[in-house]
């Protein structure tokens, strides 16, 4: 294994394009010891081996294995990488068909979007705050936030504004912390029962 060491420091050097100087300098270690690595007269030592392994961010393939152990390794990383990719465009290719699914509910593609739209819009509209007593419009006092009724106004109309409620979506977030608090409580129960049946 060890021997495989210094062609593939080589290889992966050659590969950043750097001179034996170069990567010296890149690793803080002397130009002499690269070279001594590289001609097999002397073995990396622990921290250098550590440096080389995090610059290159090589894998213990890369650093020791064969020429053929490299290339099995690359190929299952390639691999794997296609699979990613092929993952992500059936999950494109699913979204697209579950979308032409909805689109067929639709006479066109623009009532679709004008269906969606509104949706959007109702999460986001605010609705006016009303006196509890009254029904009527509660007005917001610019200056200091205050909800008054319309007769209760004493000054001018340019410092007040109709006061609107938070919007749904607005008091989803507003209690995305309670959300979450509960989700780790719910959490803790379920690990816990958990434990006791293998417990029992």
């Amino acid at each position: 294994m060890i021997e495989n060491f210094a062609p593939n420091l080589i290889r992966l050097r050659k590969q950043k394009e750097l001179s034996q100087k170069e990567l010296a300098k890149k690793l803080g270690i002397s130009p002499q010891t690269i070279s001594n690595i590289e001609n097999q007269t002397a073995y990396p030592t622990f921290a250098n081996l550590e440096k080389i392994a995090k610059f290159f961010k090589a894998t213990p393939n890369q650093l020791f294995g064969t020429s053929s152990q490299i290339e099995l390794e690359n190929s299952v990383f390639e691999t794997d990488d296609y699979v990613d990719k092929a993952n992500l465009l059936l999950k494109a290719v699913n979204t697209f068909h579950n979308f032409s699914l909805d689109l067929e509910d639709y006479s066109t593609p623009e009532a679709y979007a004008l269906e969606t739209i509104t949706k959007l819009d109702n999460l986001l509209k605010r609705e006016p705050i009303l006196d509890p007593e009254t029904d009527e419009h509660l007005y917001r006092y610019i200056p200091t936030g205050i909800l008054v009724r319309a007769e209760d106004k004493t000054e001018p109309e340019t410092e007040y504004e109709l006061a609107y409620g938070s919007s749904i979506l607005e008091k989803a977030f507003d209690r995305i912390e309670e959300i979450e608090d509960l989700y780790q409580k719910a959490q803790y129960i379920v690990t816990t029962q958990d434990l006791l049946d293998k417990k029992s």
